[in-house]
Order: C-alpha cells, then sequence, then structure tokens
C-alpha cells in the first residue's frame, strides 16, 4: 500500500512539470522606467528613479539642451510624450508610461544644478582676467572678488554669491556697474576704504538689483551718481560718503545689524556737502542694532523712516539745510542718542510713538531757527540728557515724560509761553537758558534733583523747588525785571549763586540753610536780603553799589568773604553767633583805592561770640572795630590780620580793648 502512494505521487510531479510556461495568461500591468541617461559631448549623464522622479544632478554652467536620450521601460508599455523628441531638457518634463493593460504611472523629469565654487579669491584686473575666469563655469566664489581695468563683466551675472569682500579699484573704467545680476549674497561690497575714497576717473552708477544679504556696504567717493540695492533686505552696516551721489535706492531694506551712514564727510576727494541728493527713502527699514547718520546733505528734503521702529545705537541728522519732512511715524525706541542739529528748513518733528531715549537733542542753527512744533506725546524716559537748543516754538510739551536720568536743558528758546513737564519726577540737573517769557515754573515734583541753572528768565515771578537741592544757580542775563520768589526750597547743599541781576533789591526767601552763596555782576543793586536763612557755610559777595546787606535770622556761618564792597554800609546779622572758619572783608583791590570803601565800623558782628580766623584790608575808613569784641577771645595773634585800614590795631590792641582807633 505504501509503495502505490509513492508511485502516484511521482506521477503526479512529473505530470506537473511537464506543463509549458507559455500555458500562463500574460497580466500585461507593468508601467515602469528602468533606466533613464542623457548623453552631450561625449559625456552621460545617468537619472537617478526614484519613485515617480527622474533627477540628473549637472553644474550649473552645463546646458543639456538638445542632449541624446537612452532610456529603458517595461516590456509591451509606452511613453508619452517620447523621450526622443525632446531638445529642451533644461526644463522640467512630465512622462507617462502605460502599461499593455493601460495602467499608467507618471514620471517628473528635473535636471538638478549644482553650484560651481571657485575657491579662493579672484582678480579681474584686465578683461583677459575676465575671459579666463568665465571658462571656469563657476557660480559661486569663496573668497574674495578684486574688480580693476575691465570692459566688460557679463560673465559675472552667473554669479549668485561671494562669500567674503567684492572690491572694486579706482582703474575700473566703467559708467554702469550693473553686472552680477544674479548675485544674492556677498559679505561686503567696498568702492573706497574709509581711509581711501574711490577716485575712478569718470562718474559711476551701481546697482545689484538680486542682492539679498550683505555685510558691509562701503561707497565712498565722489565719482558716483546712483547707488541701487532695490533688493537688499539685511545687511550688517552702510556707509555712503558722496557729496555727488543723487539716487540711493533701499526699496527692500529691512535690518541693519551694525550702523548706516549717509552724508558727505570732507575727506582728499569730498570738498563739500552733497547738494545733489534731494531725498532718501527707507520705508521698509523696520530695524537698525547700530546708529543712523544722516549728514551735510544740503539739498534733501525728506528722509522717509516711516517703519523704523527701533534704533540700537544713535540716529542722527544734522546739517540738512532744506530738510523739511523727517518720517519717523513708528519709532519706539532709541538706545543712545537722538540728534537733529542744524536743521533750517525743519518746521514740525513728529515722533508720535516715542517713548524712551538714551538723550534727545535738537539743536537750531545761529539765527535760522525754524521748528515751531515738537510733537512727543507718548515720551517718558530719556536715560541721559533731553536737550532743546535754539527752537521757534511756543509751547514745550511732554506730557507723559517720567524720567530724565541726568538733565534737561532749554537754551535760546525765546518764544517758548508755557513748558509742560507735569509728570516728570525724575531728573539730576535742570539748565534752563532764555525762557524769555516764562513767568512761573514748578518744579517740586521731581524728587531727585540736584542742581538748577536758570539763565535770562526775564519775566520770571515764581520759581517751585523740591524743599532740598544741591546747586542754585540764578543768572538774571542783565535784563531781568523781577528776582523770582523762591517757593518750597529750604537747603541748598552745596552751591547758590546770584548774578547779573539789573535790579536795586533781591529778596531770597524760604531758604534756611546754604552750602555757598556767591553774587557777582550785579550793576546797581543796593540791596540783598535772606528772609529765612539760618546757616551758611560760606558766604561771598563781590557787589560794589550793595550799600544793604540782611539776614535777619542767620545763626551760624563757616566762612565771610566780602570783596570790592566799596558801598556797603549796613549789615544786618542780629542772631550770627559763629563765623567758624575765617572772616574775611577785601574792601577794595588795593591800598590806593581802599578810601573808596565806606564801611566804618564792624557793630553789626557784636552777638558773634566766635570766629576761626580774621583777615581785613583795604578798608579806608573802616576805624571802629569794637563789633568784634565778644569774638577777640576766640582769636589768637595768628587768626588776626588788619591792615591798610584807617585804624588798623593789632591783636594785643584788641585785647586791651583798643577797639576804636583816634
Amino acid at each position: 500500500m505504501k509503495n502505490k502512494i509513492v508511485i502516484s505521487l511521482f506521477a503526479l510531479i512529473i505530470c506537473l512539470c511537464s506543463c509549458s510556461e507559455d500555458d500562463i495568461p500574460f497580466e500585461g500591468k507593468d508601467n515602469y522606467i528602468s533606466f533613464f541617461q542623457l548623453e552631450k559631448d561625449g559625456t552621460q549623464y545617468k537619472g537617478l528613479i526614484t519613485d515617480n522622479k527622474i533627477n540628473i544632478e549637472v553644474a550649473e554652467n552645463i546646458d543639456l539642451t538638445n542632449a541624446k536620450v537612452e532610456y529603458a521601460i517595461s516590456e509591451l508599455s509606452t511613453i508619452t510624450p517620447d523621450p526622443k523628441t525632446i531638445t529642451d531638457w533644461e526644463k522640467p518634463v512630465e512622462f507617462t508610461v502605460s502599461s499593455y493593460n493601460e495602467e499608467e504611472k507618471t514620471y517628473l523629469f528635473s535636471i538638478i544644478k549644482k553650484e560651481v565654487v571657485n575657491q579662493g579669491d579672484i582678480e579681474l584686473l584686465s578683461q583677459a582676467d575676465v575671459d579666463a575666469f568665465a571658462s571656469t563655469g563657476a557660480t559661486k566664489i569663496d573668497g574674495n572678488l578684486i574688480i580693476g581695468k575691465v570692459e566688460n563683466l557679463e560673465v559675472l551675472n552667473k554669479i549668485t554669491e561671494v562669500s567674503k569682500s567684492i572690491i572694486i579699484q579706482d582703474s575700473c573704467s566703467l559708467e554702469n556697474f550693473d553686472a552680477l545680476t544674479n548675485l544674492t549674497k556677498a559679505g561686503n561690497i567696498y568702492f573706497g576704504t574709509i581711509d581711501s575714497p574711490f577716485a575712478p576717473k569718470q562718474d559711476l552708477n551701481i546697482n545689484f538689483k538680486s542682492l539679498v544679504d550683505v555685510g558691509e556696504i562701503l561707497v565712498n567717493t565722489a565719482k558716483i551718481k546712483t547707488v541701487a540695492f532695490p533688493s537688499l533686505k539685511n545687511a550688517y552696516s552702510i556707509t555712503i560718503n558722496s557729496n555727488s551721489v543723487d539716487t540711493i535706492v533701499f526699496s527692500s531694506l529691512d535690518n541693519v545689524f551694525g550702523n548706516i551712514s549717509i552724508q558727505s564727510e570732507r575727506n582728499t576727494s569730498i570738498e563739500g556737502p552733497n547738494k545733489a541728493l534731494t531725498n532718501i527713502k527707507l520705508n521698509t527699514l523696520t530695524t537698525v542694532l547700530g546708529s543712523i547718520t544722516f549728514n551735510q546733505l544740503h539739498s534733501t528734503e525728506q528722509i522717509d523712516l516711516s517703519k523704523l521702529t527701533t534704533v540700537g545705537g544713535s540716529l542722527s541728522v544734522s546739517d540738512l539745510i532744506v530738510a523739511n519732512n523727517i518720517k519717523l511715524d513708528a519709532l519706539t525706541s532709541v538706545d543712545n542718542a537722538l540728534k537733529f542739529i542744524r536743521l533750517d528748513g525743519l518746521v514740525r518733528l513728529s515722533l508720535p510713538k516715542l517713548t524712551q531715549a538714551g538723550s534727545f537733542e535738537v539743536e537750531g542753527a545761529w539765527g535760522a531757527a525754524a521748528l515751531e512744533e515738537i510733537n512727543l506725546p507718548e515720551l517718558t524716559l530719556v536715560n541721559n540728557i533731553l536737550s532743546l537748543t535754539r527752537v521757534n516754538t511756543q509751547a514745550l510739551a511732554f506730557p507723559k515724560l517720567a524720567t530724565v536720568g541726568e538733565a534737561l536743558k532749554l537754551s535760546n528758546v525765546e518764544p517758548v509761553t508755557s513748558i509742560d513737564i507735569s509728570n516728570l519726577t525724575s531728573c539730576k540737573t535742570m539748565d534752563i537758558d532764555g525762557i524769555e517769557k516764562i513767568t512761573s515754573l514748578d518744579l517740586s515734583n521731581i524728587s531727585n534733583l540736584e542742581a538748577v541753572t536758570i539763565i535770562g528768565a526775564y519775566v520770571l515771578e515764581d520759581l517751585t523747588l523740591p524743599q532740598t537741592i544741591r546747586e542754585l544757580t540764578l543768572n538774571g542775563g542783565s535784563m531781568a525785571t523781577n528776582f523770582p520768589e523762591l517757593k518750597g526750597i529750604e537747603t541748598v547743599s552745596d552751591k547758590f549763586e546770584i548774578s547779573n541781576y539789573s535790579l536795586s533789591e533781591i529778596t531770597v526767601g524760604s531758604v534756611k540753610e546754604i552750602g555757598t552763596f556767591s553774587e557777582t555782576y550785579a550793576s546797581g543793586q543796593t540791596g540783598l536780603e535772606f528772609t529765612s536763612l539760618e546757616s551758611i557755610g560760606e558766604l561771598e559777595l563781590s557787589l560794589t553799589d550793595l550799600t544793604s546787606f540782611k539776614a535777619p535770622k542767620l545763626k551760624r556761618m563757616d566762612k565771610l568773604n566780602f570783596m570790592n564792597m566799596w558801598a556797603l554800609s549796613s549789615i544786618e546779622f542780629p542772631l550770627l553767633t559763629e563765623i567758624t572758619t575765617e572772616m574775611k572783608i577785601k574792601g577794595a583791590n588795593w591800598a590806593g583805592a581802599a578810601a573808596n570803601c565806606l564801611m566804618s565800623d564792624l557793630k553789626a558782628f557784636e552777638s558773634v561770640t566766635t570766629i576761626g580766623s580774621i583777615d581785613i584790608s583795604y578798608c579806608g575808613n573802616l576805624n571802629d572795630f569794637s563789633g568784634l569784641r565778644n569774638a577777640i577771645s576766640s582769636l589768637t595773634e595768628e587768626k588776626w590780620k588788619i591792615e591798610d585800614c584807617k585804624y588798623n590795631p593789632t591783636y594785643q590792641n584788641m585785647v586791651d580793648g583798643d577797639y576804636v582807633g583816634e
């Protein structure tokens, strides 16, 4: 039985093996490309077939137009279009392979261009150098590109990137530098250097129409008309120093990571200001991490920085004598200085969104101040100095200004009738010169105010200050019609100075304590009174016309220094008990003029019991020293000096009671 089963299986195997493969039906499902290759000039370029794509990678300078094709497809399938009919292989082609049973598969053919990189510097100092470089087919230069005396640079239009610097030498004879049309990225571009201007024989127009990213652009020359970078978005720094450029194009510029400077600064080739450039349009620029400078552009009427929001360094606009429109609509922050200097034609300066600046400075030209309006509605912080000089505005308003880190300075602002700094609470120094129409000024909200200087406030009636400050200087400018009533202030801890008031009487109220007081240059002033003063470090006066000095509450003084007090005859110190360091009275400058000093006695000092030292000279009418009798015991002979007076008592005379001369 077992043998019969084996025999039957053997017979079945023979039967199956005897069947022909031709008897299997053909399904016809295959629709693939198994091989694809182009050939040109004896070189084969094999395609890489992946999924539904056929790619051939070649160098960017290889042109496969009219290349011959070889390919293989699956059995009994067809392909459309016929590859042998294609001549322009530079464009993508879509092939469809249909199987025998009409199932389709699509392949996209593309040529992928690879950069041809030239390693190292390229010097094109002659046209022969240019022609030789063309044969390399390079599309990228990994190094510097140096261009000298050439006639045609069309071959550079294939260059897309120069990793280091493009340097154009003076010998360049082109009138239009518009090659490198496909350059999108460069390290730096130099037409001259900071120390050596670009000085070709003819004027030049510059156009890098496709450049998007660059490090430094430096154009330093008096031989240029146009500077155009219409596609540039990002640059590290831009410097254009030229008195001849009339057109500057940066219509796509977004970010500058260093500085941007457009000016006409004198050098060996630039002799004066730029009088050709009428417009600077940077209306896509949003951020400058360094500084912005516009200087010596005498024909520039408008600067458009309408989208600029932040400046990491300074923004300086100076000597643009016809500029009448500076657009800074979006500017919110300038980390360092914000300056507008000698802008003779600017009538309105508006920074509607500016909230903070390192410093803020506006300075009009001498005799040509045209600025009638300054609009700073959101400014809250100036880290260093806020300074306005020679402006023609009537109202100065800083409605949100809370902090000025160092000083607020106003100078030659004669037309100003009102100043709004009502929210200012922090400012170390206030320096005001030439507020001829202001009648009242309140600085009492400034908690850290240290020093105040006011000059030429001709009609200022009252000045309100914090209770304590370090320095106070009041200068009448020789034209003040009154001395301001001081309110709130009780202590001037360091220096209080008055000068140039052409008034017969000055009364200082509210101040109780002073470090050092001095008054000079007060022609015609006959009276000076401190109604509240109780203590003073040093009292220094040099007033030839002063006849009366009163300090009815003064109790203590460290040093008294009267110089050239020719007319002084009345002194009132009823409560003064000590002059701790020195009492010095010098009636005239020299002995021959001593008779001009009218002081005849020192009875004003009768209440004084302690004096550190006494030095009195050139008082030709001083004969009565009895006012010092209560203080003589606090002195020694070495601390007593009297000379060139009508009576010159020795220390011993005073001890012996000989107070009055014959």
